[in-house]
Parts: structure tokens; C-alpha cells; sequence
């Protein structure tokens, strides 16, 4: 498995502080909220978007995944409406095309609020999210990226997609490449879940993992917890990224902080 780590845990400035460390640790990756570096993510100009990418790849380290696509857009919803979900879709579908300009491998789709099922009913949304993640599926495939669900507790303001099985079988449903399954300790440990044995779960339909704490703390509360997640990921044979998730700090230096962190997940998950 290959560590990185995602940008919500500190502020642009903050960059170059960050990238020293991760070089220090052997960190060859980062995951990116768009809007922690742009005010509007899909309006960026290309040479904008080279250049970003440069500057990481530059230090060794490369831009793997992608998060928090709908934060501050209360009005991207799934099942409000047919209008809310196109104005959604084509939100998303500008999201893709900038994961791929940035060489980003997994895009996760969060967003419990955005995702709330209202008055829609279960049934007749599980009918909505198969055509409308098919569709987002082909257009990351296009891009060279993958759109990934994400099981969210109800803790979180969450009522669609709660668990690992249920998503799971919407995976299955879509049936396509572009779309697949992303694991969340965080969300785990809140549902008492474990990751399911390969008998059940194919590595192929799990695309990224992040690594983190119920509510985005440090990761350093759970250590069995995330000892069993690491091997039953060893045991699929996954081998892909497992990003840090975790909130910034209110009290710690960044640099004590993120090293602190990925200290931590190298114990548990680089075995």
C-alpha cells in the first residue's frame, strides 16, 4: 500500500512547510479538496492547473486523489429534483475533468447532505443513483480517473448509502469500471464495520481507502481498529493509495502535527 495524505488538514500557505515534511517521511502522494486551493475549482485555467501540479511534482509527490466536491454547495443535490441533480451532474462532470487534468486516481463522493433521500423514498433513489453514477462512471473514465461512493454513518447527517454492504451492492448495480468503492476507517469504527473478507469484496471494486478517526481527529485513538483494517486490505491484495483524512489542528505546529500523524498510519498500515 502507498500513504499519502489529504490537503483539509491544513491551508495553501502552508504548502511548502507540508511538502518538506512528507518528503522527510517518504510520502509520495496527496489527496485535494479543490476548493482549499481555489475559490472556484471548475473555472481554474488549465495553465493554473499545470502549474499547481508541477509544484507537487516537482518535490516528488503526486496529486492521487480528489474530496470534498460538494463542500459549500448546498444547492448540488441528488434527489431534490431533476434540475438540482443535472446542475449536480454537470458540477461533478467539471470535477472530473479537473481530477484528470491533475492526474488524480480516485475521486470520493461524500457529501451526506448533498445525498439526503427526502421525501424520494429508498427505493426509487437507489433507481436515481444507478443512472446518475453510471453516467458520472463513464465520464471518469473518459479522464483516466475513478468516481467512487462513500459510505457515510447516519452520524454524519446521512440517510442514503450508510453502509459498506449497501454500497457495495449499488457498485454492483452500476456494473461499471468508472465507478467504484471507498473505504473509510472513520465511517468503520462509527458503524462497528469491518472490511469484508475477499470472498465477498473483490479488490477490483475497492478503488481508494482513507485512513482517519470518527469526525476527522488525528488518527491515534484506535490502533486496533486500524491494525485490523490494515490486514484484511492486505489480505484483498489491495495495494493501492490509503490517504490520511483528518481536520487541522487547533493547537499543534503543522509540521508536528502531520508528522505525528503519518508516524502513526506507517505503524499500522505499512507492514
Amino acid at each position: 500500500m502507498k500513504l499519502a495524505i489529504s490537503n483539509i488538514a491544513w491551508n495553501k500557505p502552508e504548502d511548502e512547510k507540508v511538502a518538506e515534511v512528507l518528503q522527510g517521511l517518504g510520502v509520495k502522494g496527496i489527496e485535494v479538496a479543490p476548493s482549499k486551493i481555489w475559490l472556484t475549482p471548475v473555472e481554474v485555467s488549465e495553465t493554473e492547473v499545470k502549474a499547481y501540479r508541477a509544484w507537487w511534482e516537482s518535490r516528488g509527490i503526486s496529486i492521487i486523489g480528489m474530496q470534498a466536491l460538494l463542500f459549500n454547495k448546498p444547492a448540488l443535490t441528488l434527489f431534490e429534483s431533476k434540475q438540482r441533480r443535472q446542475n449536480t451532474f454537470d458540477y461533478l462532470s467539471q470535477l472530473i475533468r479537473l481530477a484528470g487534468q491533475l492526474g488524480v486516481e480516485a475521486m470520493v463522493f461524500g457529501s451526506p447532505k448533498n445525498r439526503k433521500i427526502g421525501s424520494v423514498g429508498q427505493s426509487q433513489a437507489h433507481i436515481i443513483a444507478e443512472d446518475f453514477f453510471g453516467r458520472l462512471g463513464e465520464v471518469a473514465l473518459t479522464y483516466n480517473t475513478k468516481f467512487c461512493i462513500e459510505p457515510n454513518p447516519s452520524n454524519y447527517g446521512c440517510d442514503f448509502l450508510t453502509s459498506i454492504s449497501e454500497a457495495i451492492a449499488l457498485i454492483r448495480k452500476v456494473n461499471h469500471p468508472g465507478f467504484r468503492l471507498h473505504l473509510d476507517s472513520g465511517g468503520m469504527i462509527l458503524n462497528g464495520e469491518a472490511i469484508p473478507s475477499p470472498t465477498f469484496l473483490s479488490v477490483d471494486e475497492v478503488a481508494h481507502f482513507h485512513v482517519s478517526e470518527p469526525f476527522l481527529l488525528r488518527p491515534e485513538k484506535h490502533p486496533e481498529s486500524h491494525q485490523q483494517y490494515a490486514a484484511a486490505l492486505n489480505d484483498m491484495g489491495y495495494r493501492g493509495w490509503v490517504s490520511i483524512e483528518m481536520k487541522p489542528s487547533e493547537d499543534s505546529l503543522i509540521t508536528d502535527y502531520i508528522t505525528n500523524a503519518i508516524k502513526n498510519v506507517n505503524e499500522w498500515y505499512q507492514q
